[in-house]
């Protein structure tokens, strides 16, 4: 059930705390050219993990309250035991996801960390797009450079092309 309203929360909101453990936001990350690798990376939302809960603007508590209309005290309860059986699955498992979104681990010095999936849409309105694997024209192009005069003042710049 606290999935469920995690990832709700992060939709929505961008962030959500929870007590205990810490703080999930959404970070945009600019999308960009990796020449060395070749590869084109669109512009995506990822999430990051803060162990400070006070950073959020929303507690899971608060949010859950909000969407069941249940008194905060009611979900203090429900709340404690949803942190407890995450804790416990670290320990006996090494990892607990939460929904499609990701999964938190324990490190070795016993501090807690999210990884979100590779292929997580964060939020409804997210690019969705895939990383495509380009190769470069540019030795194509010197090649004709040779057959062509070049244009006094104009700069010779290198042609990506994507494949897919």
């Amino acid at each position: 059930m606290m999935e469920h309203f995690i990832k709700e929360a992060i939709e929505e909101k961008g962030q959500i705390g929870i007590p205990g453990l810490g703080t999930l936001i959404v970070d945009e990350q600019p999308g960009g050219l990796d020449e060395d690798l070749g590869v084109v990376h669109p512009p995506s939302r990822r999430i990051s993990f803060l162990e400070d809960v006070s950073s959020a603007d929303l507690s899971i508590v608060e949010y859950v309250s909000e969407k069941t209309l249940r008194s905060p005290g009611d979900l203090e309860a429900d709340v404690a035991e949803f942190i407890d059986e995450l804790k416990r699955s670290l320990d006996t498992e090494g990892r607990k996801e939460i929904g499609d979104l990701g999964y938190f681990t324990k490190t070795d010095d016993d501090r807690f960390d999210f990884v979100t999936f590779e292929d997580a849409t964060v939020l409804p309105d997210s690019y969705g797009l895939p990383k495509l694997k380009v190769q470069s024209l540019a030795p194509a192009v010197a090649g004709k450079a040779d057959q062509a005069p070049a244009a006094e003042g104009k700069e010779e710049t290198a042609l990506w092309l994507a494949l897919i």
